[in-house]
């Protein structure tokens, strides 16, 4: 069975952003796990994805939000479309109290589980260090994730989830560069 992989990134905020926990927030409300916006739309409601999600990268002066899919070759269009209509209305809607909550205590466990072996919090200690200039304790960093809020997530969203920033990259059968750029609104 053919298989088309789309990937959607743009940039995103640096690992010492205050907003960075809004972020880490708004990444889980969007592809992260199975009650994530993008899973449910794309996946469940639509089937148009075998496999769907997004994660942030953060280095010491930028930052990535990625989304990547697994789709067959004649849902790319589609696919793509329904991505891009969930990053503007998550950048245009205000999120519901529920869904909020789901996604920060979704998002606080998935961050404890990461730090679950000594290698892990090794790897977070030095890379705190290099970036930060200090290590984060990581109940301050529960705290901060708990502290997100609605306006928070509005917030974040608007500055990040902005079509013209969208970069498309499709690797799979019978795709046209054109068919891409209009995609994204880049044509």
């Amino acid at each position: 069975m053919a298989q088309a992989n789309v990937a959607l990134g743009m940039p995103a905020l640096p690992r010492g952003d205050p907003d960075r926990y809004a972020l880490m927030v708004l990444n889980s409300l969007l592809g992260r796990g199975m009650s994530s916006r993008l899973f449910r739309e794309v996946r469940e409601r639509r089937g148009l994805a075998y496999s769907i999600g997004s994660a942030v990268s953060r280095h010491s002066d930028t930052g990535m939000l990625a989304i990547s899919a697994g789709v067959s070759p004649e849902n790319v269009r589609e696919a793509v479309q329904v991505i891009t209509t969930e990053l503007e209305k998550l950048a245009q809607e205000r999120v519901g109290d529920e869904e909020l909550t789901k996604a920060r205590d979704y998002t606080v466990g998935s961050f404890r589980l990461s730090l679950e072996t000594p290698m892990a919090l090794g790897q977070r200690a030095g890379e705190n260090l290099l970036t930060l200039g200090e290590i984060e304790p990581i109940e301050s960093v529960v705290e901060k994730l708990r502290a997100v809020e609605t306006d928070d997530i509005s917030r974040v969203a608007r500055r990040i989830l902005r079509r013209e920033r969208v970069a498309l990259s499709v690797v799979g059968p019978d795709v046209e560069e054109e068919e891409l750029e209009e995609m994204v609104g880049a044509g």
